[in-house]
């Protein structure tokens, strides 16, 4: 017991110590992440080729305050004209940055983003008017050294050039390219989430599907949307490098971080052993206390995390927490073994029988659907879609379904089970009560993600959580008198 105490107390001594290092890197990535515009853009071409770009005044009335430019093509542009002179051009030919489409977007007095596909080193000189410029990743010829425009990274893109480019850079942004939905107010929900939870500095909306008046109201709508939220439609502040007196410690950053995220779920365990059983009418309010007590060396563990990986090419998305699944689970792997040494040595012993082998496909079952759903590319259903939305409605910030749905719960009532009357039951609640503190860990490695937000999503699901594992808790107590 003495053993188990000494090990919790050394880890949470270092974290407290880690904490301390990291104040300033944190400070620093708050600051960094504390403006409130957002560039709401369309693209040229969208514009001209749909409405007429006689329309353009009418989106900047609208809302609209930044215009991508792409690079023309030869044989785009041979449709339009039979200028001599470019009748020698090969069709794929590039020819950069229209200057008459630069006149156009400067009159109206709006901003403008450069989207290259060809030759770099025709992208015009030293525009002040120019936000980003977005590169695709097949763009060739060299950068030209005068270059002094912020790149912008396209979210879900892979751009693996661009990123390269990036992390030698000083700064750079966060760009969104939303499809256009004819519901647009599914929309709104996605532009107000891009803009809170992913640090996204560009958003561009796609009205290439839809007529001038709808076009219009889905740009009011969208304007609207953001400043209920606090966000102003204006020239964003690039996310620039910060902590650069770190950036040389980033590996051991990552080592350390990784290891956290492993370690933290397991002190967990011993947390919960070294505390002495409870009896009486204050075992529900000693329950919530513990539980209160692991959240919260799951949130310096998270804030640790965080801290350590406090960088540019982190918040910018160049650069990510590698090992997300290993580290969600790991920990539950090495928890079932300290907690069911014995029973496995004796399972491994006998004959296999089919019940336990029905248990075992059950269980491999659930741990697939939980590895699956770890990450940011798990699919959801419409039913699952809409409960979110409720959920940022009335919080805000949306907790996580691990958490506050799962983990927090278990967590409680394992707690409850073991220290009120040593039910057996608490080992396998606590092994599922375990995914609300992984999760917790996991909402921190997403660096890219306000550091804010992050907190406030854990504190949402703790909440949350905390609430319905007393409903739990309660509903125990009701079946055991008719059990």
């Amino acid at each position: 017991m003495r053993k188990k105490i000494k090990i919790e107390l050394i880890y949470i001594g270092f974290l407290i110590i880690l904490f301390g290092i990291l104040i300033i890197p944190i400070k620093n990535r708050i600051c960094n992440e504390g403006n409130k515009s957002v560039a709401l853009a369309v693209e040229y071409d969208d514009v001209a080729d749909f409405f007429g770009i006689e329309k353009l005044s009418d989106f900047k009335t609208a809302g609209i305050n930044t215009v991508v430019i792409s690079d023309d093509r030869a044989k785009d542009f041979l449709i339009e004209t039979e200028n001599a002179k470019y009748k020698n051009y090969p069709a794929e030919k590039y020819l950069g940055i229209s200057s008459k489409k630069i006149s156009v977007v400067s009159k109206l007095n709006l901003d403008m983003v450069f989207s290259v596909q060809g030759d770099i080193s025709l992208i015009p000189r030293k525009n002040q008017n120019v936000s980003a410029v977005i590169l695709s990743d097949d763009f060739y010829g060299e950068i030209p050294a005068d270059f002094n425009y912020t790149l912008g990274l396209v979210e879900f893109t892979k751009q693996k050039k661009v990123k390269k480019i990036l992390k030698n850079s000083d700064g750079g942004y966060r760009v969104f390219k939303l499809r256009w939905d004819f519901d647009y107010k599914k929309n709104l929900e996605k532009i107000n989430r891009a803009a809170v939870e992913r640090n996204i500095g560009i958003i561009i909306l796609d009205l290439s599907q839809t007529t001038p008046d709808y076009a219009l109201e889905y740009i009011r709508q969208s304007k609207k949307s953001l400043g209920e939220i606090g966000f102003d439609i204006g020239k964003p502040e690039s996310i620039k490098t910060i902590n650069s007196n770190y950036a040389p410690y980033t590996g051991i950053a990552k080592i350390i971080s990784f290891f956290i995220a492993i370690l933290s779920p397991i002190i967990c365990l011993l947390f919960i052993d070294s505390t002495h059983t409870f009896n009486g009418k204050f075992s529900l309010v000693k329950s919530v206390l513990i539980f209160l007590l692991i959240a919260a060396l799951s949130l310096l563990s998270g804030t640790a995390v965080s801290g350590l990986l406090a960088n540019k090419d982190f918040m910018l998305g160049i650069d990510l927490f590698r090992g997300v699944k290993i580290v969600s689970i790991v920990p539950i792997l090495i928890l079932i073994y300290m907690l069911y040494k014995e029973n496995l040595k004796k399972f491994l012993k006998k004959p296999l029988l089919y019940g336990e082998a029905i248990f075992i496909v059950f269980l491999l079952s659930a741990v697939g659907f939980y590895i699956l759903r770890t990450g940011n590319y798990g699919s959801t259903i419409s039913l699952e879609d809409n409960f979110r939305l409720f959920l940022e409605r009335i919080l805000f910030i949306r907790p996580r379904f691990k958490e506050f749905l799962i983990g927090h719960p278990f967590m409680l009532l394992a707690i409850y089970l073991k220290y009120k009357e040593n039910n057996f039951l608490w080992k396998p609640f606590f092994i599922v009560g375990i995914i609300g503190q992984i999760s917790i860990i996991n909402t921190f490695c997403h660096i890219h993600t306000p550091f804010f937000v992050s907190v406030m999503r854990s504190f949402n699901g703790i909440f949350v959580g905390l609430i319905l594992g007393i409903i739990l808790i309660y509903f125990y107590n009701l079946m055991k008198k008719y059990v």
